[in-house]
């Protein structure tokens, strides 16, 4: 047994002694520090019949920061056409939630020396949800234009769990790979595309996906990818695009629904050029709730988010500054299933935090937004 601070905290259980003769066995355990505690005391036990003197030894004892992983999106390399719009953003996981702040940062030396990043420049805060015991969201940098100067910047996120910490070299952690690496092309083509109006639906226990997309030009497809986890992706199916002003476009999802799925599309142009839907959610018909999710934060001149409704019905969103005023309100109607909802009409506030109250017949769910 390990004690911290006289607490029992961690039991190895039995190890088998005839088969771990002259082996090591490797035992581990996770602990949260309290706030401004700067010691502890670990004792160790050995709980066997009859333990102490010669029974067992120890070697190799460390210490680690459990830091959250980090996945970069679109990937770790990610390349743009000259003047494209570039869009890069991180979905963060983490076993506990106390790493609140995080700050974007940004290097145009290759990683040796690391700035705040100035297309968002200031200290910001997760807005984590709980996906059965581990903590998620995904962080976004605003949106640029790909320039050839660009070409070989690195982008990182910066965390730690107080706004003290994060200035600090000892305390503010990151992964040395989780970092993003621009490419900018000038020789490809600037090949205007998207993809709106994503939603699903279940019918008759299968999922079904319907977007809009346009193209201007032709040889592209969308891969149809399907997630458990809403982090790891696997390509389900493929559709060829056609050159056309916003053309509709489905997908049936051939096997049953049994549990909740993480859906989205990836349209991809010959020369390599990418675009990736928000992702929406969906559950069997019988468990499927009120949720949001894929909320795009900070924002600009207008809220994106993906909802999962259990059933047809009006909802109504709210936008209020951290004193509680209310800044704007709207009633939408939204479809049973997971859709994606876009808020204009909000650029002409101020810079600052707010939050965003969405209320159904089914609860209300309220997050906090920052906006550019």
């Amino acid at each position: 047994t390990f004690q911290i601070n006289g607490v029992d905290y961690y039991t190895s259980g039995n190890i088998d002694y005839a088969n771990t003769w002259g082996e090591w066995v490797k035992k581990g355990f996770v602990f949260k520090t309290g706030a401004g505690q700067t010691s502890l005391t670990i004792s160790i036990k050995n709980n066997a019949p009859g333990g102490g003197g010669n029974d067992w030894a120890m070697d190799d004892i460390a210490f680690a920061t459990c830091l959250p992983a980090l996945e970069m999106w679109p990937t770790n390399t990610p390349t743009y056409c000259l003047n494209n719009q570039a869009d890069i953003s991180v979905a963060v996981s983490t076993y506990f939630d106390n790493y609140t702040y995080y700050q974007w940062e940004r290097s145009t030396d290759g990683g040796t020396n690391w700035i705040p990043a100035p297309e968002l420049p200031g200290i910001q805060t997760f807005s984590f949800t709980n996906f059965s015991g581990e903590y998620r969201d995904t962080v976004y940098l605003p949106s640029f234009i790909a320039d050839t100067s660009y070409n070989g910047y690195k982008y990182r996120v910066r965390v730690a769990t107080t706004i003290t910490n994060l200035s600090s070299g000892a305390c503010a952690v990151y992964n040395s790979v989780d970092m993003i690496t621009l490419g900018v092309l000038d020789t490809c083509h600037n090949l205007s595309i998207g993809i709106e109006d994503f939603r699903a639906r279940v019918m008759n226990k299968k999922t079904n996906l319907q977007w809009k997309a346009i193209a201007e030009k032709g040889n592209y497809r969308f891969d149809i990818e399907r997630s458990d986890d809403g982090i790891s992706f696997l390509t389900i199916g493929r559709i060829d695009g056609t050159t056309s002003v916003w053309q509709n476009y489905s997908f049936a999802d051939p096997e049953f629904i049994s549990s909740r799925k993480y859906y989205r599309v990836r349209l991809t142009a010959l020369d390599g050029t990418e675009k990736i839907s928000s992702i929406v959610v969906i559950e069997q018909e019988e468990k499927q709730s009120f949720m949001i999710s894929s909320v795009i934060n900070p924002f600009d001149s207008k809220i994106s988010f993906t909802i999962a409704m259990p059933q047809n019905e009006q909802i109504e969103w709210q936008l209020k500054d951290m004193t509680g005023r209310l800044v704007k309100r709207e009633k939408i109607n939204v479809l049973k299933g997971s859709s994606t909802i876009v808020l204009p009409g909000i650029n002409n506030i101020q810079t600052g935090a707010y939050i965003l109250q969405v209320k159904s017949s089914y609860g209300i769910i309220n997050k906090v937004l920052q906006k550019l």
